[in-house]
């Protein structure tokens, strides 16, 4: 999927990377387009309306971990970092911005069930982290199963 409002925040998202001056900035971005897509995707098979949104989550949810090194509270910090972001593009209503944020916000808590666009989150970051490590956290593990379930029995491929 690709529309104007996800490029834009595409941009803005390489940009802040490349003013952090990573030494391996390949890796972040792969997750980031990976959870962004897998969110996309999971968002499309769970009958989201607004999947473009689960896609700008993706891409947002850990920004503030990979431009600030920091891991603990990234999820709260990030989601501070969104509105940020999310404001300086003013392109989205103050509801898609909350439903972005708040997506962010939750996505490391993966122990717990939250709002629709939380879960496609915390369930896409789940699915890429085992995706390019093959290693299963406990808490993971069954929030790992469902979303390959659904991406694999669903596909219209198979």
């Amino acid at each position: 999927m690709r529309t104007e409002r996800i490029e834009r925040v595409r941009k803005l998202v390489y940009s802040l990377l490349d003013e952090a001056g990573l030494d391996s900035p390949a890796s972040s971005l792969m997750h980031i387009e990976s959870v962004a897509r897998i969110s996309y995707l999971l968002a499309e098979r769970r009958g989201i309306e607004k999947s473009e949104l689960a896609y700008i989550a993706g891409l947002l949810h850990d920004v503030y971990a990979i431009v600030t090194g920091e891991r603990e509270k990234h999820a709260e910090k990030g989601s501070l970092l969104a509105t940020s972001i999310l404001n300086t593009l003013a392109l989205f209503t103050f509801s898609e911005c909350q439903i972005i944020t708040e997506a962010i916000r939750n996505h490391s808590s993966k122990k717990r069930s939250d709002d629709e666009y939380s879960e496609v989150l915390k369930d896409a970051d789940a699915l890429d982290h085992y995706l390019s490590s093959s290693i299963i956290s406990a808490k993971d593990r069954e929030r790992i199963e469902k979303a390959f379930f659904e991406l694999t029995e669903k596909s219209p491929c198979l």
